[in-house]
């Protein structure tokens, strides 16, 4: 039930736009409570949550995901933000990744690469995971506050393919799949006013046919467009709903932060597949990110076991 003054605020971002190899990935998050609450959620999350990684276990570091993770690193800057938070509607955590993404792609459909029969492998213990779920829940409730949304999406490569054989760009794409996510988040918002930021890829800057074609005959105004943020509101009856798109969102946002780790994580998970299902095939075979000159290198490495028609669905066009 929602509270008198109650907004949500939201967060969008992805994970993989650069790579050659593997996954684009999207996460998203929705808080819903008070207003003052919300406007500074930093703040209010402050005995919990904080910038930077705490190897003392005392509060998790929520900022942009390649601040907090490099490849090659520990998980655990990823893990525990991503893991304490996705899913929140389920009290337990789902015990492998097919389960994580049930409602969001089916696993028969996924890359063959992908594709395995294994527990959701952590390097954070399950029950320090679980301690965090129950303790970030806590804070929530204590500030008046909840998450109502945080999932991640994984576009695959074919998919991209699919959509550059059309004629789609990859920025057209992007907003494919943001398009969806932006709806989603509205809807879980209720009747509250939504406050929705998105982390702006690349130098465009007008989103107004985008929205007005995603919320037809509703009126849209346009609040600024600047090379650093574009911003929306859109009345639906009595309901406010503000949609931002803004370079470093991530940096400026907490939703858009726990968003991109949520994405930035999902997508290491599926590399970590994809490796070890090429590294069965060719052992000695070094692991890849997935960005380009790492992937010319695996690319020329894996050559000789990869048939032509692997190469072509693994390997992302743009």
């Amino acid at each position: 039930m929602k509270s008198p003054g109650e907004i949500a605020v939201g967060g969008i971002d992805e994970a993989g736009l650069g790579p050659t190899l593997g996954p684009l990935v999207f996460g998203a998050t929705l808080f819903t409570g008070p207003a003052a609450a919300l406007h500074d959620l930093r703040a209010t999350l402050g005995t919990v949550v904080a910038r930077d990684f705490d190897p003392s276990g005392r509060r998790i570091g929520v900022d942009d995901s390649k601040r907090l993770f490099t490849a090659r690193q520990s998980l655990v800057p990823l893990e525990l933000p991503a893991l304490a938070l996705l899913r929140p509607e389920q009290a337990e955590l789902p015990a492998t990744l097919e389960a994580l993404l049930h409602d969001v792609t089916a696993a028969a459909g996924w890359p063959e690469w992908y594709r395995a029969e294994e527990p959701l492998a952590t390097a954070i213990d399950a029950g320090v995971i679980a301690g965090w779920r129950r303790r970030l829940a806590a804070a929530f409730a204590a500030a008046g506050v909840a998450c109502a949304v945080a999932r991640a999406e994984p576009l695959f490569e074919a998919e991209l393919n699919a959509g550059f054989a059309r004629g789609r760009n990859k920025a057209e794409l992007v907003l494919d799949r943001v398009g969806p996510l932006l709806l989603r988040l509205v809807a879980a918002a209720g009747d509250r006013a939504v406050e929705i930021a998105v982390d702006r890829l690349g130098g465009r800057r007008y989103y107004g046919d985008f929205l007005r074609h995603l919320f037809p005959l509703r009126p849209l105004r346009t609040l600024e467009e600047t090379p650093d943020c574009s911003r929306y509101r859109i009345d639906d009856g009595a309901r406010r709903i503000e949609i931002a798109f803004e370079v470093g969102g991530d940096q400026r946002h907490l939703a858009v932060a726990w968003a991109s780790l949520c994405a930035k994580y999902l997508r290491e998970r599926f590399m970590a597949r994809f490796n070890r299902w090429f590294g069965a095939r060719k052992p000695g075979l070094a692991p890849t990110a997935g960005y380009p000159e790492d992937a010319r290198r695996w690319l020329a490495e894996a050559g000789d076991v990869l048939s032509a028609t692997e190469r072509g669905a693994l390997v992302r066009e743009r």
